[in-house]
């Protein structure tokens, strides 16, 4: 077993028996990472890196996962008003709801395809639907022309409900 080991604590006789140990032996070899193991630890062109099932060689792009974003906007009486708190000339005098609305779209419009979005408007309480969807160009479209539906003191937010896939965790 190695824990968060350098590939320089080893030397390279040392790492072909461990190499040999597995292969030609049949055995275990249990290697966990930590800030001196694989690509900081060195393994990168060594016995190491050609036995073990991961690349000790970090990936050229940064790879990053999908994101969920759930927005959950207030559609309470007072958001047909304008913000007491805000002199009218910060905002154009627009309402809480237009401010929420257009603050709304504008995150879904910073989404990528592999993302996931939802809506739901509350009033008191929960109520209505999500509109979960993947953040598809097409239906990011759709997702902002739903948040643009979205009015204060409405009984019920008119957002439709799909199941995410199920191959996403």
């Amino acid at each position: 077993m190695l824990v968060n080991t350098p590939a320089t604590s080893l030397s390279l006789d040392r790492q072909r028996t461990l190499v040999s140990f597995v292969q030609d032996l049949g055995r275990g070899l249990l290697v966990v990472g930590g800030v001196r193991a694989f690509a900081p630890g060195g393994y990168q062109g060594t016995p190491l890196d050609d036995l073990l099932p991961v690349s000790a060689e970090p990936p050229i792009e940064p790879q990053q996962g999908g994101l969920a974003l759930f927005l959950v906007i207030d559609r309470s009486g007072s958001m047909e008003y304008a913000d007491r708190w805000w002199p009218s000339s910060a905002n154009g005098g627009a309402t809480k709801m237009a401010m929420a609305r257009e603050a709304a779209i504008e995150a879904v419009g910073l989404l990528q395809p592999q993302d996931t979005v939802g809506v739901i408007g509350i009033r008191f309480k929960l109520s209505g639907r999500t509109a979960d969807q993947a953040a598809r160009p097409r239906r990011r479209q759709a997702v902002c022309n739903l948040i643009s539906t979205i009015k204060p003191g409405a009984a019920r937010a008119s957002c439709r409900h799909s199941k995410p896939r199920s191959s996403r965790a």
